[in-house]
C-alpha cells in the first residue's frame, strides 16, 4: 500500500513528467560544473549521486553516455581510481570528454604524506588511461607533477588529438620554470599545442612562449606566462588569436624602464585583452582591442612609481588607436587617474568600478557623475578588498570577516553619509540620463543584498537589470569547471 502511494506521489511531481532529453540536459548542467569534485568518489560525483535518488533517474543517468564525459580526477587519489576511471570511460562510450586531473598535491611512496595519495604508481597508471581515449578529449585540465606529464607525453599522439578544442596546463614543481629542466612538460604542452582543431589554450607555471617552434594558427584564445621579454615576438606565431591574457612574474625581465628601446609588437586582429601588469602593454600594439582588464594592482609594480600604471595604459591605447567597448582597470587608484574623456575610450559600454576604500570610491562617483561614458551601459561593481583579490583561496570565516568589512564601509556610521547611498545614487543618475541598463554585482551575499536595500532594488524596479557576475574579474586562472575565465559575453552591450 505504502509503495503504490509513493509511486503514485512520484508520478503526480512535475519533475517526474519532465521529457527524458530535459532531464538529461539538467543533469548534464550538473556533471559540467560539479561543485565539489572530488577524485571520481561515487560518494560525492554528481552521475553516481544521480543515479542513487530512484530508478527512474538511476535509468537516466546509466542511459545518458553525456553524464559520464565529464571527468574531474582531485588530489588525494583514490586507491581504486583507476577502477573508477575506467567505468567512466565505459560509460561515457564514445562521447566527447572533458577531463580535468588536479593531482598537484601526490606523493610518492615513502614519503611523509603517504596516505594522502594511495599507491605511487596510481597518477602515472591514470595518465596511460586518459592517453588511450585521447581521441575523444575535447577539453583538458592538467594541474599536476613532472612525472605525471611525462607520463601523459610518452602515451599520448598528435593523430589522436583530432577533437580536442581546449587545454588548461600547469606545472606545480618549481617557482620558476624552466624548459631545460623540465623536458617532459615541455613535450607534453607541445603535443597538446599541435591539435588541429584545438581554439582555446592557457598555460601557467610554464614558459608556453619558450616552447613553441612553429606557429600555432589554429588557436583564437591564448592565456599564458611572460618570463622574458625576449621571447615576446613569439606571440606573432599565434596569428588568428583574438583574446590574449598575459601574466607577468616577479623576478621576469619584463620592465619598460629596462628595456627603452623595444619596439612594441603589433597584434592587428586582437579584440580582447588581459594583463596583470600595466608595464606590458609598453611592449604591445592592438588597432582591433574592443577589450581591456588590467588586473594588477600599483604596489605590485616593482620597482616603478604607482602613477606609472595609468601611464602605461594610456599610452598603449593612444598607441594602438583603438576603440573599447569594455574596460577593466581592478585598481581603483588607476580608474582615479585614468582620463575618461580619452577617445580610445569614449564609447566604452561597459566598465569595472573598484571599491577599495571610501575615500577612492567617492572620488571615482564624483567622476562617474560627470559628462563622461555618454554610452555606459553596464557597470560592474567589484567589491573586495586587496586582501581577498591577492588570496582567492580564502575559507568562509576569511570571506564572512572581508564582508563584514566591506559592509562597514557601505553602511557606514552617519546614515546621511553612507557610501552604499552614494554609490546607487551614482547609478540612479547614469540610468535618468538614459543609458545605463545593468548592473553586475562581482560581491558576496551580505554585501549584495545590502546594495539592494540600499536603494538597488528601486532601481531594478524602474527596469535596470541587476545580476550576479564571476566573469571578468580578477581571478583570471578560474578552472573550467568552476565559471568562467575568459571574457563573457554580455549580451547588447
Amino acid at each position: 500500500m505504502n509503495t503504490t502511494m509513493q509511486a503514485s506521489i512520484q508520478k503526480a511531481c512535475p519533475i517526474s513528467r519532465l521529457p527524458f532529453d530535459t532531464l538529461v540536459d539538467i543533469f548534464d548542467f550538473a556533471t559540467y560544473r560539479p561543485l565539489h569534485p572530488s577524485s571520481l568518489e561515487p560518494s560525492t560525483s554528481p552521475p553516481w549521486l544521480l543515479s542513487h535518488v530512484c530508478s527512474s533517474w538511476r535509468k537516466v543517468a546509466l542511459s545518458a553516455p553525456v553524464l559520464w564525459s565529464t571527468v574531474v580526477i582531485t588530489s588525494p587519489l583514490s586507491r581504486r581510481a583507476t577502477e573508477i576511471l575506467a567505468e567512466y570511460l565505459c560509460r561515457s562510450k564514445r562521447h566527447p570528454l572533458r577531463i580535468a586531473v588536479d593531482a598537484a598535491r601526490y606523493f610518492k611512496r615513502g614519503s611523509e604524506h603517504e596516505d594522502h595519495c594511495g599507491d605511487s604508481d596510481v597518477p602515472e597508471r591514470l595518465m596511460r588511461q586518459l592517453a588511450q581515449e585521447s581521441y575523444r578529449w575535447r577539453v583538458v585540465h592538467f594541474e599536476m607533477k613532472a612525472e605525471m606529464f611525462g607520463a601523459l607525453a610518452k602515451a599520448l599522439s598528435v593523430a589522436d588529438l583530432g577533437r580536442l578544442e581546449q587545454c588548461y596546463v600547469v606545472e606545480r614543481d618549481v617557482l620558476y620554470w624552466d624548459p631545460a629542466q623540465k623536458p617532459e612538460v615541455a613535450e607534453a604542452t607541445a603535443l597538446l599545442l599541435q591539435a588541429p582543431h584545438l581554439r582555446k589554450a592557457e598555460s601557467r607555471d610554464t614558459d608556453l612562449l619558450a616552447i613553441v617552434s612553429d606557429g600555432v594558427e589554429q588557436l583564437t584564445h591564448l592565456a599564458c606566462d611572460l618570463y622574458l621579454l625576449e621571447n615576446l615576438p613569439v606571440l606573432s606565431r599565434f596569428a588568428n588569436v583574438t583574446e590574449l591574457h598575459l601574466a607577468k612574474l616577479s623576478g621576469s625581465d619584463v620592465c619598460a624602464y629596462s628595456n627603452p628601446r623595444v619596439v612594441p609588437l603589433s597584434l592587428p586582429i586582437l579584440r580582447h585583452l588581459s594583463v596583470t601588469e600595466p608595464c606590458i602593454l609598453a611592449f604591445l600594439t592592438a588597432p582591433a582591442l574592443r577589450s581591456l582588464a588590467v588586473r594588477e594592482h600599483t604596489h605590485y609594480c616593482y620597482g616603478e612609481e604607482s602613477g606609472c600604471c595609468s601611464t602605461y595604459t594610456i599610452d598603449f591605447l593612444v598607441r594602438s588607436l583603438c576603440t573599447l567597448e569594455v574596460l577593466s582597470l581592478l585598481d581603483a587608484e588607476v580608474l582615479l587617474q585614468f582620463d575618461l574623456d580619452l577617445f580610445p575610450v569614449r564609447r566604452v559600454k561597459r566598465l569595472l568600478f573598484p571599491i577599495k576604500d571610501e575615500t577612492l570610491t567617492r572620488r571615482i562617483i564624483q567622476k562617474l557623475q560627470g559628462t563622461v561614458l555618454l554610452e555606459l551601459r553596464t557597470i560592474t561593481l567589484m567589491i573586495h578588498t586587496v586582501e581577498s583579490k591577492a588570496h582567492s583561496d580564502l575559507d568562509e570565516d576569511d570571506e564572512k570577516t572581508m564582508d563584514e568589512q566591506v559592509l562597514e564601509k557601505l553602511e557606514g556610521t552617519v546614515p546621511g553619509k553612507r557610501l552604499g547611498h552614494d554609490l546607487v545614487d551614482m547609478l540612479e543618475d547614469r540610468f535618468s540620463k538614459g543609458t545605463l541598463k545593468r548592473v553586475r554585482l562581482y560581491a558576496g551575499d551580505k554585501v549584495s543584498r545590502s546594495l539592494m536595500s540600499m536603494g538597488l532594488r528601486m532601481l531594478q524596479k524602474a527596469g535596470v537589470e541587476v545580476c550576479r557576475d564571476k566573469g571578468n574579474g580578477h581571478e583570471d586562472t578560474c578552472k573550467w569547471w568552476k565559471g568562467p575565465h575568459w571574457f563573457p559575453v554580455v549580451e547588447e552591450d
